[in-house]
């Protein structure tokens, strides 16, 4: 599980316990279930070998990943293609 993941499940009872979240904290706790499901789904799919894959139900546009990728690994695929896509478009200065 990614540390996103570890948070939500460490987090999960936090409600139903009573604990006061912070207040406009709302996002946060919904991002925190999407995460849930996800877990949950994993675990489920994993038990009874149904699938391999899974749908990522809390990044948009509800992706399709292999069990073994946590949330966290796309999302840090996509900030290094990113920068490496930044690092090929500059220009180089002093190759001319």
């Amino acid at each position: 599980m990614s540390d996103k993941e570890k948070k939500a499940w460490a987090r999960r009872n936090d409600a139903a316990h009573g604990k006061e979240r912070i207040q406009g904290d709302h996002e946060a706790l919904m991002k925190d279930v999407k995460l849930l499901i996800n877990i949950l789904h994993r675990i489920i799919i994993s038990i009874t070998s149904a699938s391999s894959q899974y749908i990522d139900c809390y990044t948009p546009g509800y992706p399709i990943r292999q069990l073994r990728e946590s949330v966290e690994a796309r999302e840090l695929g996509f900030i290094l293609r990113d920068k490496l896509k930044n690092l090929l478009s500059t220009p180089k200065r002093g190759n001319q």
